[in-house]
């Protein structure tokens, strides 16, 4: 609920402060008085465009100021919480500067923002109406949000959302997979060549080492034989001395005996010492031959060897790697393949997870559609009804729903509705089309009744909705605003006394020259001053008794 309007140098308003009440409050006053201007000053507090001319003359800056209580508006609580913008006072004040150079500032709760963050505000606080401004009426896009806020449709929404987001997913990823699916094919052919080439080949880690050991073995297989042969045949001849001194020790063991008894025992030593000598050599000379024998008796082809060698050396080099890593790369190309074998096969799953939820979604768009003609029959009814005390009772009204079910769904379901009009028993069509000026605005005002039990957070406010019409269709007018000023605020622009007679609080912008200068001045009536203007509103400038009597009557008929 807007509470305090401030308003400084916008156009022709100096300096005014406005303390607003609930209930319904008409704002009146000669054509050319100011009163577009007050809307203006309220519209750049809700996000509006500003622009220079809006500066009042001989001034360099416009500032306006609005104060909103917001403790039972939870919408813009929450946006508000959202943003880092909210005071647990409930109160709001927003001030917009403008200044010369057309630059402009928004101030929240005394913090910076943006016009787009003010302007999503603004759509929190306050609706607009005016005769050629019947937004919910004549924009059809609007028509299903209207059906669905009658007919408490917040749940069956949240659902079908639910599910359609569940959808799109699948859907971007079935799309992503279909996107990727030539260069995974192109992947695939190319992963499953390089794995059946790698175990083909199969290279065991270390392979190439031991190939390496053996061609070198090979290639030096008769510098290595004559090696041992040469070894072998100078331990042969070591061992054979050895042999014949032993021999020729033992064939002269008399000359021991006999002559050198006294070092025997340093004979035995050396006998032994030459037993032992050539024990060992023995034992060399039949390691020496087991070598012989090994190299001697190795099958292995040089060429056979040098070829394997060749193909795994070849191998690594193609892929950039080492002849050991081969073994790890071929595990990795079949990994990726077996991911690219998955993607595959999730499609599979995916288009069944689709059908069923294109299922539920139907499912859920038959009963989202079912709530709503059930709600679209009663809102035309309520709406006929209202239309009949606005005296139009030669008009039918209808919310058309038409459910049109196929596979292109959308988050708020698959009806199309539209609110259609049948005057002096014509076809039903678009009401923008068959209704004049008087007749939208009470077609708007009628739909507002009709679902006036919905929604109490916002201000509403009608611009001149009551052109075109006057006597007991403007009384009746009043009526259903005051009615709808209930339980909300209501503003209305108005040039119908009839409507003004209804009022709780009636304020009235009036021109005021003054040193050459002409302001707008808004002023709060009280009992007597709105007699005085609604008098003014019967019969003009000149106010006649008659019309102070007709005024009287008016208002005392409101009561």
């Amino acid at each position: 609920m807007l509470k305090l309007l401030t308003i400084n140098n916008v156009v022709l308003i100096k300096k005014a402060e406005i303390n607003f009440n609930k209930g319904l409050c008409i704002l009146s006053g000669e054509t050319g008085s100011g009163k577009s201007i007050l809307l203006d000053a309220l519209g750049l507090a809700i996000g509006f465009r500003s622009n220079s001319r809006l500066i009042g003359e001989n001034n360099d800056f416009a500032q306006v100021v609005a104060e909103f209580d917001i403790s039972n508006n939870d919408t813009c609580r929450n946006f508000l919480k959202e943003n880092d913008l909210f005071n647990d006072n409930n109160s709001l004040i927003i001030r917009r500067v403008i200044k010369e150079n057309s630059s402009s500032k928004a101030y929240v709760n005394d913090i910076l923002v943006g016009i787009n963050i003010l302007a999503r505000i603004g759509e929190f606080l306050i609706e607009i109406h005016g005769q050629n401004d019947q937004r919910g009426l004549l924009n059809p896009a609007c028509h299903l949000q209207i059906l669905d806020n009658f007919a408490k449709n917040k749940q069956k929404l949240q659902k079908i959302s639910s599910i359609y987001q569940k959808f799109k997913e699948v859907d971007e990823k079935i799309n992503d997979i279909k996107k990727r699916e030539d260069f995974l094919k192109r992947e695939q052919d190319y992963l499953e060549h390089v794995i059946t080439e790698l175990e083909k080949v199969n290279v065991l880690i270390g392979e190439e080492e031991e190939l390496k050991n053996k061609k070198d073995q090979l290639v030096a297989k008769e510098k290595i034989l004559k090696f041992f042969n040469e070894i072998k045949s100078n331990l042969l001849e070591a061992n054979s001395q050895l042999i014949t001194g032993q021999r020729y020790f033992l064939r002269n063991q008399n000359i021991i005996d006999q002559y050198i008894s006294n070092s025997k025992d340093d004979m035995e030593n050396l006998n032994n010492v030459i037993d032992k000598q050539i024990t060992e050599l023995d034992l060399e000379i039949s390691k020496i031959d087991d070598q012989i024998y090994q190299i001697s008796g190795n099958n292995d082809n040089l060429e056979e060897i040098e070829e394997r060698l060749f193909l795994i050396r070849s191998l690594a080099r193609k892929h950039n790697i080492s002849c050991d890593e081969l073994s790890k790369f071929n595990e990795d190309l079949n990994s990726k393949l077996q991911l690219i074998t998955n993607d595959q096969l999730s499609i599979n799953d995916l288009n069944q997870q689709r059908k069923q939820l294109i299922v539920e979604y139907k499912i859920c768009a038959q009963e989202l559609s079912k709530s709503r003609k059930e709600a679209a029959h009663i809102l035309s009814s309520k709406v006929e009804n209202e239309l009949q005390f606005l005296k139009m009772a030669n008009v039918k009204f209808m919310v058309n729903v038409d459910y049109s079910e196929s596979d292109n769904i959308g988050v708020k379901g698959m009806d199309k509705v539209d609110f259609k009009a049948s005057i002096n028993n014509r076809d039903f069509d678009n009401i923008a089309k068959i209704a004049s000026g008087g007749e939208l605005s009470r077609f708007m005002l009628a739909l507002k009744v009709a679902i006036s039990n919905e929604d109490f957070s916002q201000t509403m406010i009608f611009d001149e909705i009551d052109t075109g019409i006057g006597g007991a269709v403007a009384d009746a007018v009043g009526v259903r605003l005051k009615l709808l000023s209930k339980n909300r605020q209501i503003l209305v622009v108005t040039h119908q006394p009839q409507i003004a007679a209804k009022s709780d609080m009636h304020l009235q912008i009036s021109k005021v020259a003054n040193d050459d200068k002409v302001n707008t001045i808004i002023t709060n009536l009280d009992q007597q001053q709105k007699q005085q203007e609604i008098a003014r509103m019967l019969s003009g400038e000149n106010i006649s008794q008659e019309a102070l009597n007709a005024a009287e009557s008016l208002i005392k008929d409101t009561y």
